[in-house]
């Protein structure tokens, strides 16, 4: 997994959660506000850092899932053989 990699992940990860928090709040209207933009919010007996290191946790987890399956050469090959013969198959 190369540095860049991760942080263009990262950084396509924040875009997209803030891209659907503005279309959600746009589309929600008044209604939006009621239910606090829909915000997953921590309990009152969990800190702003427990929090915060939680979200981190979770998305480095994911990101480093996602890059050891992608970076997998026989995970890559084999899943692309199936998309091939897919494709034969309905054409």
């Amino acid at each position: 997994m190369q540095a860049h990699d991760l942080l263009g992940y990262i950084g396509a990860q924040l875009t997209g959660a803030w891209l659907g928090s503005w279309a959600g709040g746009s589309a929600g209207g008044h209604m939006a506000g009621v239910v606090h933009e829909a915000l997953n919010q921590p309990g009152p007996h969990v800190s702003g850092v427990a929090a915060l290191a939680g979200e981190f946790g979770s998305t480095f987890a994911l990101a480093i899932v996602v890059f050891v399956m992608v970076s997998r050469k026989s995970l890559m090959d084999s899943s692309r053989g199936r998309l091939r013969r897919r494709c034969h198959r309905v054409a």
